[in-house]
């Protein structure tokens, strides 16, 4: 093996050492990316979960309200759906 290096000339021993750091480079930053890929879709799924308790959590205080007959079953409706859809997902 030695002998096979040996014999090769700079240039291509240089081809050979600037590919192999290239390599390198593009397999470091993929694995990177795959990271950034995951933290992302953690971070989307958490907030999601966030969004969908709060909007349980809604639904929970206007159902005990109604119970307590504090309010109507049609009151209830109405603070819901504009509670409800005062929630933002992201930029949406």
């Amino acid at each position: 093996m030695k002998a096979l290096f040996r014999q090769l000339t700079i240039k291509v021993k240089l081809i050979l050492i600037i590919s192999i750091a290239v390599f390198a480079v593009i397999i470091s930053q993929a694995i990177s990316l795959n990271e950034l890929w995951l933290n992302l879709n953690d971070n989307k799924r958490n907030e999601l979960k966030n969004i969908t308790e709060v909007a349980y959590s809604i639904l929970a205080k206007q159902n005990s309200l109604v119970k307590q007959e504090k309010i109507t079953i049609e009151q209830a409706k109405s603070t819901i759906k504009s509670e409800i859809s005062a929630l933002r997902y992201g930029n949406n």
